[in-house]
């Protein structure tokens, strides 16, 4: 022990609250998990901040709503000079390091900052032939983009490029996101941080529930029995089923959901083994260890497949476990938390005083929350992207930036900038079925002006209608990172 505990903050990215189960009966399809947490503190009632992966990371990295850190569908890197979570442990002196699957979190959108390493798991090879900063990279040397392409090739990297392209045809687009390998890559590191004879702050996206969903054929019999033999026919374009060209029965629902769960059963297992490893390098007895995801997954509920267009809760809604030194006590926590509160309470578990202003969570420790809020200020893909991709006319409708406050009574409102508004009981209604805002407009309209006095220097951060910009960045992901970003069924 070195005094201090070790770190690990673990994203399981793309699982939903409800289908991982933790807190609630065993029998699920995340039994090691839900066995891992059973020891620790759960918290049943956890929120993320935004619906997809960029902002809900940087969320997570600085403990910071989206409206204060400012990294969002409209511009898509984390910029300011808000510290993140790495940055401060690294500053308390904790060797620091991340391995993450997913392309959205990594050093193309600002997300390495305060990490000594940075795996970039996505890749077969994390090393040379790096092509996705040649852009940026040429522009720095006065260079164009063939030539420092063409620099580097010279220079050794082309091999490497060339694994990773064919690592991306032969397994990521098919649905194999390589859970496995980035735990034992995760284990390793965490040996070679533990050996400088720091604390340990490690970071790891697992990515394998993102959609294609397509684990082993055990996973896929044990979860679906006699539908296995429908699974490879289901849709699992969600673009094509939102826009309706790919119609899907009850049925063919019920195998896709199938199909999430049989991930969600393989990810128990790298999870178990992960868990083992960090035993062996850290000791799991010196570690606190917090387990959450990013955001859900749209399942067919309202129309809509993967992560977009929607605050519903079957995408706000995630796990949330903490167990090691440090960690709130054990047992089942019902209160409403959101995983801003997440790089607080993991800075108070270090010894460190976690900065008390707007727009910050607060360590989990604290009084119970009154309210959640969650912030998605533009549609992702955005229009111009639905039009690249053929016709952008059945995608309109979602052309808003949605604000939605949930409140510790079950009372949820969302508020677009297309001037919708509705007004859900949680409680009574967790489907999110019923609209009460036309038979209660007074209260949703109280509630509407609530949330519009949350975030930003001048309360209400929505665009008005018809005022989504389209996404920017200080410079747009070059061919690499968009092509890996395809493999995830993004548009850009």
């Amino acid at each position: 022990m070195t005094g201090r505990p070790h770190v690990v903050l673990v994203v399981l990215d793309t699982v939903r609250a409800d289908t991982a189960g933790l807190g609630g009966p065993a029998g699920g399809p995340m039994p090691a998990l839900h066995g891992f947490a059973g020891g620790g503190a759960v918290f049943t009632r956890a929120y993320s901040p935004s619906p997809w992966t960029l902002p809900s990371h940087a969320s997570l990295f600085t403990g910071a709503h989206v409206w204060r850190h400012g990294c969002s569908e409209l511009h898509r890197r984390l910029d300011g000079d808000l510290p993140t979570l790495a940055e401060r442990l690294a500053s308390a002196g904790y060797a620091t390091g991340a391995v993450s699957a997913n392309t959205w979190v990594g050093p193309d959108f600002g997300l390495d900052r305060g990490f000594e390493r940075f795996v970039r798991a996505w890749r077969l090879v994390d090393r040379g032939g790096d092509l996705a900063g040649v852009r940026r990279a040429g522009r720095e040397q006065g260079r164009t983009d063939l030539a420092e392409a063409l620099r580097r090739a010279m220079g050794g990297g082309f091999a490497p490029a060339t694994v990773n392209l064919a690592h991306y045809v032969l397994t990521r687009r098919r649905g194999r996101f390589g859970g496995a390998r980035v735990a034992r890559r995760a284990v390793g590191l965490a040996g070679d941080l533990a050996a400088s004879g720091r604390p340990v702050f490690l970071f790891v996206n697992f990515l394998d529930a993102h959609l294609r969903y397509w684990p082993a054929r055990r996973y896929r019999r044990a979860a679906l029995g006699a539908g296995a033999g429908r699974a490879r026919a289901v849709n699992q374009d969600p673009w094509a089923f939102i826009a309706g060209e790919a119609a899907m029965s009850d049925q063919d629902l019920e195998v896709l959901r199938g199909l999430y769960r049989a991930e969600l059963a393989h990810l128990d297992d790298v999870m178990a083994g992960f868990l083992a490893g960090l035993e062996r390098a850290l000791g799991l007895g010196d570690t606190l260890v917090a387990v959450t995801s990013d955001h859900g997954e749209h399942l067919g509920e309202h129309g809509l497949m993967d992560h977009q267009y929607s605050l519903g809760e079957p995408l706000l809604r995630v796990p949330l476990a903490l167990r090691g030194p440090g960690a709130p006590p054990a047992g089942v926590h019902p209160a409403l938390v959101q995983t801003v509160d997440l790089a607080p309470a993991l800075l108070e578990a270090a010894g460190l005083a976690a900065p008390d202003e707007p727009g910050l969570g607060r360590p989990l420790t604290s009084p119970p929350r009154d309210w959640a809020l969650a912030e998605y200020l533009g549609p992702q893909p955005t229009m111009a992207a639905m039009d690249r991709r053929g016709d952008a006319t059945p995608f309109r409708r979602y052309d808003r930036a949605l604000r939605a406050l949930v409140l510790a009574d079950g009372r949820k409102v969302v508020r677009g900038s297309d001037g919708s508004l509705t007004l859900h009981d949680l409680t009574t209604d967790p489907g999110e079925l019923h609209d009460l805002a036309p038979e209660r407009p007074e209260e949703a309209l109280d509630l509407d002006d609530r949330l519009t006095r949350l975030g930003g220097p001048d309360g209400d951060a929505v665009p008005p209608a018809g005022a989504v910009p389209a996404a920017t960045g200080p410079d747009e992901p070059d061919a690499e990172v968009r092509r890996a970003l395809e493999s995830l069924g993004y548009l850009q």
